[in-house]
Parts: C-alpha cells; sequence; structure tokens
C-alpha cells in the first residue's frame, strides 16, 4: 500500500519501506520542512528497520534538505536500521561528495539494486 503525503509517498514491499519524493524540485523552505517532517514520521510508523530514499526523480535539491536526510539516518541508526539512497543524479551526487556525506549514506543506482542488497 502507497501512503501519500504531501511531498513524499511511501511504500513497504519485502519488508523495506522505500520513500519518493513527489515533486522535482526541493528548494523552497515550506517544502524542506515538509520533506522532513515527513521522512520522519514514515520512519516512526514503519514496522521494519529498512529504508530506501528514491531520489531519481529529483533534479534539483537544496543543501538544507541534506540537513533533514541525516536527520532521518540518525533515526533509523537508532532504531537499529538500515538506510540507503538511490537513484541519485550526478550533479546532486556532487553535493554529498563535497559534504563528505557520500560516506555517510550507502548509494545505488536503483531501487531495484538496494532491494537486491536490503533484503
Amino acid at each position: 500500500m502507497v501512503e501519500n503525503y504531501k511531498t513524499i509517498e511511501a511504500q513497504e514491499k519485502d519488508g523495506v519501506t522505500i520513500m519518493r519524493f513527489k515533486d522535482t524540485k526541493v528548494l523552497d523552505e515550506l517544502s524542506i520542512r515538509d520533506v522532513g517532517l515527513e521522512m520522519l514520521d514514515v520512519v516512526a510508523r514503519a514496522l521494519g528497520a529498512k529504508f530506501i530514499i528514491d531520489l531519481a526523480g529529483v533534479e534539483f535539491l537544496s543543501s538544507a534538505v541534506l540537513g533533514k536526510l541525516i536527520k532521518v539516518h540518525q533515526r533509523v541508526v537508532a532504531r537499529q536500521g538500515r538506510i540507503c539512497l538511490c537513484g541519485v543524479r550526478q550533479s546532486i551526487m556532487e553535493v554529498f561528495q563535497i559534504t563528505n556525506l557520500d560516506k555517510l549514506f550507502e548509494f545505488h543506482e536503483s531501487v531495484e539494486a538496494a532491494m537486491s542488497e536490503m533484503v
């Protein structure tokens, strides 16, 4: 079942919760706040502790979203879970590399590749 939020959608598949951003651009302050709150809600409500954040549809991402992703990562790790990002465009990946967050997060090319590592 897919759960629809204002800025993301989430679905559980084989014990893994997959989150996708609805917008191609996450730049304004209100959207960034909502993305953070909604991802944390998904983590809190999920039955399992494995998460994939699919960024394939995201063309532009404010650096402020990185802080939200770090907070989500902390929550997942606190419940002894696992989280990875997938479908990250090269331009966005460069931001992760510049900020050294490429060492914090696990990355995969696609949801399918991430799923094969998670299950």
